[in-house]
């Protein structure tokens, strides 16, 4: 039988990282509730809350390892519904600052899908679980307190306002969370929070695949000079998707006449030689990202015990990055840790620091390459924390040799994608070819052109 500390725990929002917590609670608690304002859709549909939904998204290596983990066999479901796999060493086109990176060979791969696809897929699999209810529709007005200050449970708004009593409530409301200041107005202060003011703006339309395809199977181009990028990747049903974007004031295209003409603009044609032969599939849609935010619980004084927080609620990282779901997905592996360790000790309380402790340790990664990159824009660079100057120092070396040597690309890649922590990026091999190696050798990195092949082509190996 259950401790009485783990007999009910509510989840608030049905976000990604949502989601995967009420998997993860699923494990140690008789029952969860996961509350979500927006109904969500049976099948792979945008809805309301997820204003992001029909723009690219990706789930990284790493992020792919732990849903699997959560839950088995969901790799399977997607690919069998069309979602596409990207070895990023040879498949995917990636043109930085300048200069191509090497395409190499590495099994590592990204996969390119719709956010709806995934997001019906994970809710389908959570709805099944016996203990889980989601009550669609209701949303969290409240946090109620009991005994000594911890919470009690929940105040929540559906056809009726009720209280929903619970040992434990996790935050899953994102970026836009009331909670930090519901816990102001309780008495508890100010959450602190870190902030990049990098706006990024894009816009996204799908495109359907033609006959003929280019020699990669994904592509990024980026300027940061002139604060501009363009991605193209397949997703299911036989269609790209492609996101042109923009930083700070900057305006983005609104119909395809103008994504062609931006497109027209990147330091490099091949985006818009692949695109104008293109037929769009749907309406071009807009997105305005404000910044990445971290709420630091790990640094609040007093917070009432039995309150988690996950996913874009406890961090909200550039999109640009793709890291988003990812950390979701790290986020709830590591929630399920942390309740076998609560179950060792007989409770959840007093275990609420070590939560924040652990969910920051994978916060860490994200938000400091994130950090040291943004804070490397123009705009930003007078803004830069002194602590981060070598970082960036030596970052902006590794970028510059992931277009000559294969070994620092492959770190790269799995670095980003969530396989190695950061510090693989300074062994010894690693770091003597980012350091002594020469500049790009000519044709190691060919700009990719046309492929003689049909469907999404095979890459051509560099010379």
């Amino acid at each position: 039988m259950s401790h009485p500390s783990f007999r009910h725990a509510v989840v608030a929002g049905a976000s990604m990282a949502g989601l995967l917590a009420a998997r993860a609670l699923a494990e140690r608690f008789e029952r969860v509730t996961l509350i979500e304002r927006d109904a969500l859709p049976r099948r792979a549909e945008a809805r309301r809350g997820v204003p992001q939904a029909n723009h690219l998204h990706i789930l990284l290596p790493g992020g792919q390892a732990a849903l699997e983990r959560l839950l088995p066999g969901i790799a399977a479901e997607l690919a069998a519904e069309g979602a596409v796999g990207v070895r990023v060493g040879r498949e995917l086109a990636w043109h930085n600052e300048g200069a191509w990176r090497l395409r190499h060979d590495s099994e590592l791969r990204v996969l390119a899908l719709s956010r709806p696809l995934l997001e019906a897929h994970v809710a389908q699999r959570v709805r099944a679980l016996p203990n889980v209810a989601i009550r669609e529709g209701v949303r969290l007005q409240g946090l109620v307190v009991g005994a000594e200050g911890a919470l009690a449970g929940v105040r929540v708004q559906g056809l009726a306002e009720e209280v929903l009593e619970a040992d434990l409530v996790v935050d899953a409301t994102g970026r836009g969370s009331s909670v930090p200041e519901r816990l102001r107005q309780m008495g508890h202060g100010e959450v602190p929070t870190e902030r990049i003011p990098v706006q990024v703006n894009y816009a996204s339309a799908f495109f359907a695949k033609a006959p003929r395809g280019p020699d990669w199977r994904a592509l990024i181009v980026g300027d940061r000079a002139a604060g501009r990028f363009g991605l193209m990747f397949p997703v299911e049903g036989e269609r790209w998707i492609v996101t042109l974007g923009t930083l700070f004031e900057q305006p983005v295209p609104v119909d395809r006449a103008e994504m062609l003409a931006f497109a027209r603009t990147l330091p490099v044609p091949d985006l818009h030689d692949v695109l104008r032969d293109l037929d769009p599939v749907s309406e071009v849609v807009r997105y305005r990202y404000p910044g990445s935010q971290r709420r630091r619980y790990d640094r609040t004084g007093r917070l009432p015990a039995g309150l988690l927080a996950v996913g874009d609620a406890l961090a909200s990282f550039n999109p640009l990055y793709g890291q988003g779901m990812t950390v979701a997905a790290l986020e709830a592996e590591a929630l399920g840790r942390w309740l076998e360790a609560a179950a060792r000790e007989g409770a959840t309380a007093g275990m609420q620091a070590r939560w924040f402790r652990e969910a920051g340790r994978i916060a860490d990664a994200a938000w400091t390459g994130v950090a040291v990159e943004d804070f490397r824009l123009p705009e930003l660079a007078g803004q830069a924390p002194r602590s981060l100057r070598p970082l960036q120092w030596y970052m902006a070396r590794v970028q510059a040799a992931t277009c000559r040597s294969a070994v620092v690309a492959d770190a790269f890649y799995r670095v980003i994608g969530f396989v190695e922590p950061p510090g693989a990026l300074f062994r010894p091999r690693v770091a003597a070819e980012v350091l002594l190696g020469r500049g790009p050798k000519p044709g190691r990195s060919p700009a990719p052109g046309r492929a003689r092949t049909g469907g999404w082509g095979r890459p051509t190996p560099n010379p």
